[in-house]
């Protein structure tokens, strides 16, 4: 397998081929001996190999995980799915739910969002946006302090601030839309990160709670506007920022709906909960005692969704956090938020997706 990773991939055949002649009771054994095949490009012998593998151990998942994919290179689609059908039952047989009294971000599923049975006021209430307002607090001390390098702003913080300065490169200023945006915490990252961020617009849209604590935080720079709802936005925007926030949204697709509607060039959505699993609400309840709907949301969907609107995906990536979710099934299972950034098709770019 050393000698795999380097791409000495003759060298792996010899020395795995070697395993499976002392041992050949062995899957993985067989598995890898098809990866050393498929790196060299002899796609019969891996698919050999791999068929071998779960041959000698039926319920051996990663083996028919991989042929699946062999299989589909080769163009043997039914096969293929076969394949990945048994992969579903197998690790459909091996969930176990996990014990009650373990505390997770999110429980119960549900088909919509009116069957989560709702607790509290949530992120509507003052408990949320006061604890946010701490936090900006404490960020805006940190921030006030740091060298060269903000160290604060890393992972999904960092985005944003990215694609404005690239935008200010063409436009001079950037007016953003930041949509659920608390108390400005995208704002003071941008504020650190950006090179120049006297070229900044911001305007979030919040809760009124939010609204007032963020106004008390940030009270005197001309940078920054809170607003009780989208409508009062004026003018145009340059980028819509939606950061984890359209999961909390009973309409989430009429929301997406008006916030298209700005038609600005670019639409980032970080720490997006989508994947490849059927759309779905859930129980959030790590919010004091408080019961909140969430969505999971199909990933297929969601940029179908946004093509409807005008907007192409441009960039698709994941989060470095990982979310237990030990407690759902297999195929509920998120694992990694995505990190989204979609663009306004042009005139032109749509006329040639139409003549293509």
């Amino acid at each position: 397998m050393a000698a795999n990773q380097r791409s000495r991939n003759d060298e792996a055949v010899e020395y795995i081929g070697r395993a499976v002649a002392i041992k050949n009771t062995v899957p993985s054994y067989h598995s890898n001996l098809g990866s050393a095949y498929w790196a060299l490009g002899r796609i019969d012998q891996a698919a050999q190999c791999l068929q071998t593998a779960v041959r000698v151990d039926p319920e051996y998942a990663e083996g028919h995980q991989n042929l699946a994919v062999l299989l589909n290179e080769q163009g043997k689609f039914a096969e293929a799915n076969q394949s990945l059908e048994r992969v579903r039952q197998l690790k459909s047989a091996a969930y176990k739910p996990a014990p009650q009294s373990q505390t997770y971000t999110w429980r119960v599923i549900y088909r919509n969002f009116d069957e989560v049975p709702i607790k509290g006021t949530g992120h509507k209430g003052t408990r949320w946006a006061q604890a946010t307002f701490e936090g900006s607090r404490r960020l805006l001390d940190v921030l006030k302090t740091y060298g060269s390098v903000p160290y604060n702003t890393i992972g999904y913080h960092n985005f944003l601030s990215m694609l404005a300065g690239i935008v200010t490169q063409t436009t001079g200023k950037v007016r953003i839309l930041d949509f659920g945006g608390a108390t400005g915490t995208a704002f003071l990252h941008m504020l650190a990160a950006m090179a120049d961020p006297s070229r900044v617009e911001f305007h979030i849209v919040e809760t009124e709670s939010a609204c007032e604590l963020g106004e008390q935080l940030i009270p005197d720079d001309p940078r920054l506007k809170f607003h009780r709802a989208i409508s009062d936005v004026p003018g145009e925007i340059n980028i819509v920022h939606i950061s984890c926030a359209l999961q909390y949204v009973r309409d989430y697709k009429g929301l997406l709906a008006d916030l298209c509607a700005f038609q600005t060039p670019y639409f980032l959505m970080p720490r997006c909960s989508a994947g490849d699993f059927p759309t779905f609400a859930i129980a959030q309840c790590n919010l004091w005692d408080d019961v909140v709907p969430y969505w999971f949301v199909n990933i297929g969907k969601l940029i179908e969704r946004m093509l409807e609107h005008g907007y192409s995906l441009l960039f698709k990536g994941a989060d470095q956090q990982i979310y237990d979710q030990s407690n759902f099934p297999p195929e509920y299972r998120m694992g990694r938020a995505c990190n989204l950034l979609f663009g306004l098709k042009t005139a032109d770019a749509s006329q040639e997706s139409i003549e293509c």
